[in-house]
């Protein structure tokens, strides 16, 4: 039995016996109550969090404009208190904090972007009065780089760097859906206007090896500002559509975040938000559901993954489907897209429908 600082809860609870952790008093709180004999019953003060912090303790390449995020065994909406300080312990401003549903997951950023190679803690504190110190350094990312320097380039995301923010309690779930995922996806910054200073990308697919599926048009994405170089902010509210396992899976109202690292090696800080139908994904998760494919079954799946603690939203109409309860809002952040030397043509629709190797779609 764990004893508390004064010693007093810990002599009590010999005397008259302990309930066990959230078993009266979900939040984990120390408190006490009676039970039918009217013996004295006290709650053991064991709050806590649970797996690893975003980022972890020691971290040396945390990126200036990466997303923080904690778990919690209980629900600490109401009690937690996140503080940032830098190496001199002054005070760093954070933005707004975020609670799941359930309390248990939070996530948030600093107000504006840290600075490169610097020492940061982040102090963590919960209810039960505990405490957790997480000292960090961040990369060099967030110096200028200049457009030349990365125009042209192919950068592949690497999707197991990304951690899922929302929808919480899921990511063994989406880590068994993106394992299916048998291409990369690619970006290429293409064109920069110097008088706006503008920028745009396409994208498409390419297996592990870097060969380009020419079957699979390359898309476009809106154009975004460079002003604050080496920071990006894409906002395609039309989304994008992934080939999975063979089935398309759409991510609407879609915004794509990162940073150039100062060599353009990579882009840092990769940030995902879209809406996820789950409608389409049965065909993809296959064997989790059973055999199942109704427009429920991947709803119902996830439901049963978190005990209820993750629910769908309503969706907005998605060209055949009807409008119900069956989408999820992914937030997916702090992920890297590597530079690599693989050429990625642009291929449009008629490409494809001129290209005599591509099977016709389905009717």
């Amino acid at each position: 039995m764990t004893q508390d600082p004064n010693g007093f809860l810990f002599a009590t609870a010999v005397v008259a016996g302990c309930r066990g952790c959230g078993e009266h008093f979900p939040s984990g709180d120390s408190l006490s109550d009676t039970d039918d004999t009217g013996e004295t019953i006290v709650e053991r003060c064991c709050s806590g969090m649970k797996g690893r912090p975003v980022p972890a303790n020691g971290s040396t390449d945390v990126t200036v404009r990466g997303t923080f995020s904690v778990e919690f065994v209980y629900d600490e909406s109401s009690s937690a208190v996140f503080t940032l300080t830098d190496s001199a312990d002054a005070d760093v401003p954070l933005g707004d904090v975020h609670f799941s549903d359930h309390g248990r997951s939070a996530w948030f950023q600093a107000a504006a972007p840290l600075q490169p190679s610097t020492s940061y803690t982040l102090t963590v504190r919960y209810s039960c009065d505990k405490s957790a110190p997480i000292k960090f350094t961040t990369s060099a990312t967030g110096e200028e780089v200049a457009p030349e320097d990365f125009l042209g380039q192919a950068y592949a995301l690497d999707l197991a760097s990304a951690v899922i923010i929302q929808p919480s309690g899921v990511n063994t779930l989406l880590g068994s859906l993106l394992g299916q995922l048998e291409q990369s996806i690619v970006f290429v910054p293409q064109a920069y206007a110097p008088d706006t200073r503008g920028l745009t990308f396409y994208g498409g697919l390419a297996s592990p090896d870097g060969t380009q599926d020419l079957c699979q048009p390359t898309f476009d994405l809106p154009a975004t500002s460079y002003l604050e170089d080496p920071f990006f902010e894409i906002d395609a509210p039309d989304g994008l559509t992934l080939s999975i396992g063979g089935v398309d899976v759409s991510l609407l109202d879609l915004t794509l975040t990162g940073a150039f690292s100062p060599d353009a090696a990579r882009i840092d800080g990769v940030g995902v938000s879209a809406t996820i139908d789950t409608r389409t994904l049965a065909p993809t998760l296959g064997d989790l559901l059973g055999g199942a494919t109704d427009d429920s079954a991947a709803r119902d799946l996830i439901g049963q993954f978190t005990a209820g603690a993750v629910s769908c939203v309503p969706c907005p109409v998605s060209g055949p489907l009807e409008e119900g309860d069956f989408c999820l809002t992914l937030i997916a952040q702090n992920a890297v897209a590597n530079k690599v030397d693989w050429p990625l043509a642009r291929v449009t629709p008629e490409d494809v429908a001129a290209n005599a190797t591509c099977a016709p779609p389905a009717p």
